[in-house]
Parts: C-alpha cells; sequence; structure tokens
C-alpha cells in the first residue's frame, strides 16, 4: 500500500491504458481451441513455445471467461519451480 510505504507523499499514478494491443493469428488459434476445449472438459492446459506469448494469450483467454461469465472469473495460474 504506498500509503504505508510512503507516509504523506503525493503520489499520482496514470492506470489509463496507453495501447490496446491485440492477439497474434497463432494466440487467436490457441485462444480459440482452448475455449473448444473447455466446452468438453473443466481444465486443461496452455503449452505454447517460448517467446510466442503465452502470458499474453492466458490474460485474453481470462478474460473472454470472464466476459461470459457477467465480468467474473476465477483463474489459477501454475508454473514450475525447477530452473528450466
Amino acid at each position: 500500500d504506498w500509503d504505508i510505504t510512503f507516509p504523506g507523499a503525493e503520489i499520482a499514478i496514470n492506470l489509463t491504458p496507453k495501447h490496446v494491443y491485440q492477439p497474434r493469428p497463432h494466440q487467436d488459434e490457441a485462444i480459440q481451441k482452448a475455449i473448444a476445449g473447455f466446452e468438453a472438459h473443466d481444465r486443461g492446459k496452455l503449452i505454447m513455445a517460448c517467446g510466442t506469448g503465452k502470458t499474453f494469450t492466458a490474460l485474453r483467454l481470462a478474460e473472454r471467461f470472464a466476459e461470459n461469465n457477467g465480468n467474473k472469473a476465477r483463474v489459477l495460474f501454475l508454473v514450475p519451480s525447477i530452473s528450466l
């Protein structure tokens, strides 16, 4: 909390997005396939190569789930604890 860390400081943070990024074609395909997978199953994995935008793809997928659920979604991200 900024008030605890910097008591009395006048810190203003602008959280207005400056640019809205759109998924690339391979990310759109992954989102569509994940949605199709969740229609048949209650869980899944998003496995993509390094540098292909897994985090962004997962964010967009979570946003889709929220949109389809009254702007509410529960998402659990699991990552390996081993050094790759």
